[in-house]
């Protein structure tokens, strides 16, 4: 499905997770395989926000079979990951 952004700058916020290199913390975008839905690419549209995904003090995060899209911060960036 396509998930956009709600309220705020990007379409998913992670902040203060941490995972592990032996036990990540993963974040897989599903095609409609695993749940039996149609079939089509997991979307995150930033629809002009500044991110689709933001990172912040957080480490071993995963990210697995999105698209991301829309996105209108530094350079166009789809993922931001900041320490604080």
């Amino acid at each position: 499905g396509v998930y956009r952004r709600a309220g705020s700058e990007a379409v998913v916020e992670i902040a203060a997770r941490t995972g592990s290199a032996s036990r990540p913390i993963l974040l897989r975008g599903d095609d409609g395989s695993s749940t039996g839905d149609s079939l089509g690419e997991a979307i995150l549209d930033a629809d002009g926000g500044a991110f689709g995904v933001r990172l912040t003090g957080s480490s071993h995060i995963v990210l697995d079979n999105f698209v991301i899209l829309g996105a209108r911060g530094r350079e166009g960036a789809g993922v931001q990951v900041r320490a604080d």
